[in-house]
């Protein structure tokens, strides 16, 4: 039998991975990823030391305070265009032990009973459940 899940989340400074041009980086401000992942699930990824999958749910922005509204807009326009792309990642267990994390404040109540057994039951299962979080993130950030 699988482990219960146990999600957590992540919050991550991703300020250095944007390029320097885009406004966010231009005008000083700290961008910050939010990621979920299920503590009790890793996997070995072309790697001899095991993986988490991060889920990625979104990026904060942290401006100065002295921006004005339109270069506030600016960054988050850039935000919305990155959030078009895959985000999710695998990252090394030891990477994301090693960062603070909390539990993933969300109820997510899907039972893995109700998809069939086998590789394709636990592709539906993983879809739903990963869209149950994303969803409940988008409706109260965490």
């Amino acid at each position: 039998m699988l482990d219960k899940p146990n999600w957590r989340f992540i919050k991550r400074d991703e300020t250095r991975f944007w390029l320097p041009s885009c406004n966010a980086r231009r005008l000083g401000t700290k961008l910050v990823a939010t990621y979920a992942y299920n503590k009790n699930s890793c996997t070995h990824n072309c790697s001899l030391t095991p993986d988490y999958w991060l889920l990625y749910l979104g990026t904060e922005a942290f401006p100065k305070e002295e921006l004005t509204d339109i270069e506030r807009e600016l960054i988050d326009t850039d935000i919305r265009e990155s959030e078009s792309e895959e985000q999710s990642n695998y990252f090394s267990c030891s990477y994301v032990d090693s960062m603070k994390s909390e539990a993933l404040p969300y109820e997510i109540d899907i039972d893995r009973a109700d998809f069939e057994e086998g590789e394709d039951g636990d592709d539906q299962y993983n879809r739903v459940v990963e869209d149950c979080i994303i969803e409940q993130y988008q409706a109260n950030p965490c």
